[in-house]
């Protein structure tokens, strides 16, 4: 007798042949298909890339002849479109590359002011670092990155206090990579000793902002901005007579406090400024200029400053001898 089951296993055997044959097929069509998207998606990407390119080019070109707004305008496409290549899979062009030219859209061809320039710097900053950790650029892009970050802190939004710690954090990545012995990093060192202090002092560590500004002026003693903020942590530090020495050296260098309002000085937070006018002045002998600063300051700086308002009050009642205005 046949054995259970045989009879039936010989008539299926065709059709599972078949099936099989059938089910081969689906998969390589469904290879097919898939390899023939991911070819389409590769040439969408360099299709992106080279749109972006051209946007770059003609940002460069109007930043240089005008109008900037062109520049803004096709540096803004530029980024853009880098943004949408990157979501495709990779091509000719990499990660790390596609991320470095959408930093140099934003960071060359928008507008300082604009809060969307720096948090695309920070975003391709970090696109780039998690493309590409051995970068050769990443130095670069950590200084932009402390820059994006103290100007996004700036503007007083509630996580300020947090942003500002971040951008210590990559000024020390900054300092820690730079060769401070070698001279030609001597004026940049001086900078960026002097940045790292503005958020220091922003943040109340009044001390290491201090040991800061000293280096900045120890590297540079003709950048008056370093005499500024040195003076500035010395009168908050309660080191009075300190800090009107130091300003009167910042008053040598810059009678007429033109550096403090040049358009490549900003001030972190927003509205410190006012506080380094008035204590010029003050230094100065200008009374009332230095209560006019002094009001500003107390009336529309940011509130990560409030602890610095207490000493801009005592100033007040010190030039005039009655309350201060509210």
């Amino acid at each position: 007798m046949p054995r259970p089951g045989f009879v039936d296993l010989v008539f299926f055997r065709p059709l599972i042949a078949l099936a099989m044959f059938v089910m081969a097929g689906d998969v390589a069509s469904g290879e097919s298909l898939w390899k023939g998207a991911r070819n389409q998606a590769r040439h969408e990407r360099d299709r992106l890339v080279a749109t972006a390119d051209r946007h770059l080019a003609l940002a460069r070109e109007y930043k240089a002849s005008g109008p900037v707004e062109a520049a803004e305008l096709h540096a803004q496409a530029a980024i853009k479109a880098y943004e949408q290549a990157l979501l495709l899979p990779r091509s000719g062009v990499d990660d790390a590359e596609l991320h470095y030219r959408a930093f140099i859209a934003a960071r060359r061809y928008l507008n300082d002011s604009s809060p969307t320039q720096w948090s695309t710097v920070l975003r391709h900053v970090d696109g780039l670092r998690a493309a590409d950790p051995d970068d050769p650029r990443n130095l670069d892009l950590t200084e932009a990155a402390c820059h994006a970050l103290a100007r996004i802190a700036a503007q007083g939004t509630p996580d300020a206090e947090q942003l500002f710690q971040l951008g210590i954090a990559e000024y020390r990545h900054w300092f820690a990579d730079v060769d401070e012995a070698d001279p030609r990093f001597a004026s940049l060192l001086a900078t960026n000793h002097s940045n790292i202090a503005e958020l220091l002092m922003a943040t109340g560590r009044i001390d290491e902002a201090i040991q800061h500004y000293r280096i900045a002026v120890d590297l540079n003693s003709g950048e008056p901005l370093h005499f500024y903020g040195l003076a500035v942590a010395y009168d908050r530090a309660g080191y009075t007579s300190l800090s009107y020495e130091v300003m009167r050296s910042a008053l040598d260098l810059d009678p007429d406090l033109r550096r403090l309002h040049m358009d490549t000085v900003y001030f972190v937070p927003e509205g410190d400024v006012f506080y380094y006018e008035a204590l010029a002045h003050r230094v100065a002998g200008r009374k009332e200029a230095a209560l006019s600063s002094l009001r500003r300051f107390i009336s529309e700086a940011k509130p990560l400053l409030g602890a610095y308002k207490h000493r801009a009050r005592e100033h007040v009642l010190e030039l005039t001898g009655h309350a201060p205005r509210r």
